[in-house]
């Protein structure tokens, strides 16, 4: 990304990151706009002063972090039928596991902020099905 990127007029020199100063510390790789904001992808852990998973949104004025991403991952079985997966989080997010057996109706399994996290359901094995899902709480 170099030392900037210019802005519509390509008068003016917006400075997104310089070797890890400037609101974006790191290196920015891929450029998206959409409406008035820019996303940066790369490889950093600050945009505007803020802790930032490798992309990050700006639109000019106010460098932003994107929503908390989730994901559940690794599943696996383990003896006696206990079913395990990890859940990484952005940094500083709580969440809730929740499962169901209908996807219906959920209940909370277990509130956690630790990311990567394995989690481990030794309640698995007592019905045919059991879905499980991760949401951010306020």
């Amino acid at each position: 990304m170099g030392r900037g990127i210019l802005d519509e007029s390509g008068q003016r020199l917006a400075r997104l990151g310089i070797g890890g100063t400037g609101p974006l510390a790191g290196t920015g790789a891929a450029l998206v706009r959409n409406g008035n904001d820019l996303y940066v992808g790369g490889m950093f852990v600050m945009a505007g002063g803020k802790g930032s998973s490798d992309i990050a949104r700006w639109n000019g004025q106010t460098t932003f972090t994107l929503p908390a991403v989730m994901c559940l991952s690794r599943p696996y079985v383990g003896p006696g039928g206990q079913f395990q997966f990890r859940v990484t989080a952005s940094s500083d997010v709580n969440y809730v596991i929740e499962g169901s057996t209908n996807l219906a109706t959920w209940q909370s399994l277990i509130t956690n902020s630790a990311s990567p996290f394995i989690w481990s359901d030794s309640g698995a094995t007592n019905g045919n099905y059991r879905f499980y899902r991760a949401q951010q709480t306020q």
